[in-house]
């Protein structure tokens, strides 16, 4: 009976521990693909996003979508790390992270605490994708965000080409 009682003392720490862990998502990020997440905002409260690669130099970017495909935020980076804050925003959004390089990386989103985060939908969005690197994903098409995405990339690889040609 103790030997029950212990086995299930340690089953619940594991689980707790694995439900905790749930709030970041770890993905593959694939130029041309976008991971998409959704979330619901309570009325009018502020939301931090933060991107972590697991590699140097992947150009990483996203956009915040509200739920008629507008724009409602922007952040790129060439570091490792990605931040952006929201002010008062309510409603449906949705995240699309993508990269310029192919890297791995974690993203949290926090409202005070981490929220929780849903398993991203697909949207490839540029014709050089490597789909081959998302074995077992499902692609959606949504024109408006593969549009908007397609304008972000190419508006980095620009910028990111003239500041290496100027050096």
């Amino acid at each position: 009976m103790r030997r029950v009682a212990i086995l299930g003392l340690v089953w619940l720490a594991i689980g707790a521990a694995r439900a905790e862990a749930q709030t970041q998502r770890t993905e593959l990020c694939v130029p041309g693909i976008a991971d998409v997440y959704r979330f619901s905002v309570p009325a009018f409260t502020q939301h931090e996003f933060r991107v972590y690669a697991e590699r140097n130099n992947p150009g990483i970017f996203f956009l915040i979508f509200n739920r008629d495909d507008d724009v409602r935020g922007a952040a790129s980076s060439n570091s490792r790390s990605l931040y952006w804050s929201a002010g008062l925003i309510s409603g449906q959004h949705e995240i699309a992270v993508s990269c310029l390089r192919q890297a791995r990386y974690h993203i949290v989103h926090l409202r005070g605490n981490e929220i929780r985060l849903a398993a991203p939908r697909h949207i490839s969005f540029f014709t050089g994708a490597e789909i081959g690197s998302k074995l077992g994903a499902e692609l959606v098409s949504d024109v408006h965000i593969e549009q908007r995405l397609a304008g972000y990339m190419s508006e980095l690889a620009a910028a990111e080409a003239s500041v290496a040609a100027s050096r």
